[in-house]
């Protein structure tokens, strides 16, 4: 079956002629499995039950799936702030990590990262991306 997320994915990719090195797709609770070394990507932390994506990213994929993981569980080191809107995610609208799914694309360019990251935010309009979240309206 073919989601909303994959859909724009395929959009951008032809858009901006794109090639993928690698794909993953994974429960979100499975990352830490299938997500290995120090890879660079982007990635996208969706429900594919209600095609409500939560956020649209890209970094050093693991390191960040476990920042996301910390900030669901408020278990972030002191050293950070915790974002208003992963807090408005686990208080108010309930973070259920469980129904979540990842998909992560390891590209060969940072180039492309920057231009499907934005692409994906913009398409995609992630409940707790900064330039998307609006919590009045939610």
């Amino acid at each position: 079956m073919t989601t909303v997320v994959d859909k724009w994915i395929d959009v951008e990719l032809a858009h901006f002629d794109i090639t993928v090195d690698d794909r993953i797709d994974c429960d979100f609770n499975m990352w830490r499995v299938r997500l290995r070394g120090n890879r660079r990507g982007i990635y996208v932390i969706s429900e594919p039950e209600t095609d409500v994506v939560i956020y649209v990213g890209r970094g050093i994929i693991k390191t960040r799936q476990k920042m996301h993981e910390h900030k669901v569980l408020n278990t972030l080191p002191s050293y950070f702030s915790e974002p208003p809107a992963w807090k408005w995610l686990r208080e108010v609208r309930g973070a259920d990590m469980e129904k979540w799914h990842l998909t992560a694309l390891y590209l060969s360019a940072k180039d492309d990262e920057s231009a499907m990251e934005g692409a994906l935010i913009k398409r995609l309009q992630p409940l707790v991306n900064d330039e998307t979240f609006k919590p009045e309206v939610v």
